[in-house]
């Protein structure tokens, strides 16, 4: 073999490593920033208020009404939640093993408002609609992990 094939072969097997190298690198890079996005999500979740909130909904507040702000407040920060979940944001997997006993457990104190109507006649787990996916698939989750 003369030299110039063996050096374009070379050159050609150390450009394919760099490439893989690369690809390696962007997807553990992905991986590391979902994890990031889900810290940020729980540190924004575990804020004592809405913390406060959803021990009221949990434990059977007395007005579980969009008009009750403590309500409002759980679900849109869940709906935003949902939303980030959704779309892949965060570690899909991750989320659900923390966050769906504590979703399971508004899914039924939150279900009595599920069709009463917001705006223009817009019912409530639509207007929440990331949210309300969210405790369905965390009600998956749990029943798919007994």
């Amino acid at each position: 073999m003369k030299s110039e094939v063996v050096v374009s072969i070379c050159a050609l097997f150390i450009s394919f490593l760099a490439f893989c190298v690369s690809v390696i690198t962007i997807l553990s890079g992905q991986h590391q920033k979902k994890i990031d996005n889900l810290i940020s999500l729980h540190l924004f979740l575990h804020q004592g208020e809405l913390s406060e909130a959803r021990r009221y909904i949990r434990e059977g507040g007395d007005q579980i009404t969009l008009k009750n702000p403590l309500v409002r407040r759980v679900c849109s920060s869940f709906d935003f939640a949902g939303s980030l979940v959704r779309n892949g944001a965060v570690n899909k997997n991750m989320f659900f093993q923390y966050w769906s006993i504590p979703l399971s457990t508004l899914k039924r104190p939150l279900s009595q408002i599920a069709e009463n109507t917001t705006g223009d006649n817009v019912k409530v787990d639509e207007y929440y609609k990331d949210f309300w996916w969210l405790l369905d698939r965390a009600q998956e989750y749990i029943h798919h992990t007994d």
